[in-house]
């Protein structure tokens, strides 16, 4: 079974037997998952996404579906209000703060680097503190996409 449906069928798995009601998703691209959290139950999502050129799809995405969607368009860092490139990929999900290396290009060479966007970092706790949108106690699932 390949990673990504494993990977899929465990968070399936935990949001059913735990009746989560609220995620917060770290790495959310384009919002994807949007409709298997709604279908499983789940309530409200923070989409968190450091890429902004793919922000409005993500609005799209995800406002189709009944949830309650937070959007938080910035990278989470150990440090607060850092710029940082960006290394936008062709196929998107696979952009990255690190350039590929050569064996990342030797595994993937149909991924290439094809823009750079400077994008603000935030420690995850800095802006939990910070925001006004949820408690932090309402949150029952984190995930993380990268």
């Amino acid at each position: 079974m390949p990673k990504d449906k494993y990977m899929e069928l465990i968070e399936e798995k935990i949001i059913k037997d735990n009746n989560i009601q609220s995620v917060c998703h770290i790495g959310a691209h384009i919002g994807a998952e949007a409709e298997k959290y709604c279908e499983l139950g789940v309530k409200k999502v923070i989409w968190v996404e450091a890429n902004y050129n793919v922000l409005n799809r993500l609005i799209q995405n995800t406002s189709k579906y009944n949830l309650e969607n937070i959007y938080v368009p910035f990278a989470i860092s150990d440090r607060d209000d850092e710029m940082l490139t960006l290394n936008v990929t062709n196929n998107e999900e696979s952009s990255s703060f690190m350039k590929p290396g050569f064996v990342y290009k030797e595994m993937y060479p149909h991924i290439e680097v094809v823009d750079n966007i400077n994008v603000i970092t935030k420690r995850f706790d800095t802006y939990v503190r910070q925001q006004k949108d949820f408690s932090w106690d309402e949150v029952d699932m984190l995930v993380i996409d990268s």
